[in-house]
């Protein structure tokens, strides 16, 4: 029977599949899925070629040969490979005991990597061809020497090497014998600007050490940071700390912090725009803290984190007004709640704790991975599944004592697939505060805005597209939603012409609702993949935002590579 793909773009296989006589029963299959259709454009093709044989003891057709040949290219570079499986020994119970079928979708048995020579000498179906026999025996003639230590010392040794160019671009010392690890990240990387601290640096150092014997692993960072028009260096950084059988995570140094957070205008992206355009989005605060934090897991399920901070939070005035391309258009403040006074504050300096408590559940467990270790069923991997998010936190012990309140929050995230209709994704957020009526702006609650027409693949369902930085900042209560549906080309491949371009059709949501104010809607309709041959890291998203009527539209870019 030849198989002919309906419509060319669909995710569809050609080729031809092979039935006994009468019985119209498989014996073969040999068919072929081009990457295009996959919306892979790097994947040139994989084939797949299947045999059956019978077994007539229970009348049962099984399979015995499977071959997967795939090849890809990209950037002028080509790939190739051919994987072959054989069946075999099959058992083929009446019935099957409940216990059987479980959660885990993939057992590797103890033991199954340790067959030596003679096994493979009788067991292997398919015989080595000539390359692969050149290619191991070259790898076990090589395999003697480099164990050797004074080689391995020597390699050690030279991979090392300090230089003198790595005092400008960084330098990294490993030793695989001792476990132990050296990072410099040097200072290289493209300098960030902003009003506040100007032109700024930034550099780190890092460690790590695993000893074997004892199963223990030590690490530790440092970061440092310089602004030049505020003339001020900083430093934080952290380290584990093992207690008992607990691991306790430490923190603390002085950094500058964005008021939300989550940061949701990365350095550089503040850079161009401050100094190509004047909008200095990017606000900031001084913060100089301590901070302990512990996570474990209950029911296997469960993730519980607690934490304790000591914070000292002062505000920050712009230093500079330095720019690339002069116009009459005025750098804002530094101030979110007042972005035309250069001399007022959004909150006064002062001190404070927190305690927090979150965590997070999984409610299904769909597919897991395991392996067999000492007798011991592992978790390996574990794919998206639903969950459900819970955090409480409570400000106290403030040099400012309305600066105290409570608040909690939950989070609730669902992805699925389906099948050929594209992927479906869902983050719904709530929150509240208690007490909270006269709170430092540096808490209040933040949403992901953006005003640079640019996104990132992660800030789908985290943020929003047209909305100011801190316009609708809260310390009240508020719910937030995030939804979007990838169509995979579900939609575009029925359309002629515009089946050729390959695009992926996305339609999304995003709103926000608080007290004492109207529902904010974002509506988007884009396309994702967007691009030509293999070159297809854009997507592009038409938006239109509306509260209590129409407020604005745009253009949103997402890179994606």
């Amino acid at each position: 029977i030849k198989v002919i793909p309906r419509r060319d773009k669909e995710p569809v296989f050609d080729g031809y599949i092979y039935i006994v006589d009468d019985s119209w029963t498989i014996y073969a299959v040999d068919l072929s899925l081009k990457g295009y259709r996959l919306r892979q454009p790097v994947l040139e093709t994989l084939r797949v070629q299947q045999n059956f044989s019978y077994n007539p003891d229970n009348g049962i057709w099984a399979k015995n040969l499977q071959t997967f040949e795939i090849s890809a290219s990209a950037l002028g570079m080509g790939v190739s490979g051919k994987y072959t499986h054989v069946y075999n020994n099959y058992v083929f119970p009446d019935a099957f005991d409940k216990e059987v079928f479980t959660k885990g979708t993939l057992v590797f048995e103890d033991g199954a990597n340790k067959k030596d020579s003679l096994y493979w000498a009788t067991t292997r179906p398919v015989p080595l061809s000539d390359e692969e026999r050149k290619d191991y025996a070259l790898k076990d003639s090589l395999f003697g020497p480099r164990k050797a230590k004074v080689v391995k010392d020597t390699v050690i040794t030279n991979k090392n090497r300090f230089k003198v160019f790595d005092v400008l671009s960084g330098y990294n010392y490993r030793n695989a014998q001792t476990g132990f690890n050296f990072t410099y990240d040097g200072v290289l990387d493209i300098p960030n600007y902003n009003t506040v601290q100007g032109w700024n640096f930034n550099t780190g150092l890092s460690f790590s050490l695993y000893q074997k014997e004892k199963k223990r692993s030590y690490s530790a960072a440092a970061y440092f940071n310089y602004g030049i028009a505020e003339d001020r260096f900083r430093a934080w950084g952290e380290f584990p700390l093992r207690i008992g059988k607990r691991t306790f995570y430490f923190s603390g140094g002085s950094k500058v912090q964005q008021f939300n957070e989550s940061e949701p205008i990365s350095p550089i992206i503040n850079s161009l725009s401050t100094l190509l355009f004047k909008d200095n989005y990017m606000k900031l605060y001084d913060k100089t803290f301590a901070k302990v934090h512990h996570t474990r897991y209950l029911l296997k399920k469960l993730k519980l984190t607690g934490s304790v901070d000591y914070l000292r939070r002062r505000p920050l005035f712009n230093n500079t007004d330095y720019v690339l391309f002069k116009d009459s258009h005025n750098f804002t403040s530094n101030n979110p709640l007042n972005p035309s006074d250069n001399t007022s504050a959004p909150f006064v300096k002062h001190t404070m704790m927190k305690a927090s408590i979150g965590g997070g559940i999984r409610l299904f467990n769909k597919q897991r991975y395991y392996y067999n270790k000492a007798d011991t069923w592992v978790a390996a991997t574990e794919q998206s599944e639903p969950g459900i998010y819970f955090l409480y936190e409570k400000a106290f012990a403030s040099s400012e004592k309305n600066y105290e309140y409570d608040f909690i929050g939950l989070r609730a995230t669902y992805e699925e697939k389906f099948a050929n209709k594209g992927d479906f994704g869902i983050s719904v957020k709530a929150g509240k505060f208690f007490n909270a009526e006269n709170i430092a702006f540096t808490d209040y609650k933040h949403f992901n805005g953006n005003r640079t027409h640019l996104l990132d693949s992660e800030r789908y369902l985290n943020g929003f597209n047209l909305l100011p930085y801190y316009t609708h900042s809260t310390n009240d209560s508020f719910v937030e939603i995030h939804a979007e549906h990838n169509f995979m080309g579900y939609v575009m491949n029925k359309i002629p012409l515009l089946d050729l371009l390959q695009w992926n059709l996305v339609l999304g949501y995003h709103g926000l609702a608080m007290p004492d104010s109207k529902p904010y809607h974002e509506f988007t309709a884009g396309f994702d993949s967007f691009g030509f041959g293999k070159f297809r890291v854009l997507r592009i998203d038409y938006v239109r935002a509306y509260q209590g009527g129409f407020v604005t539209d745009g253009i949103m870019f997402g890179f994606k590579f």
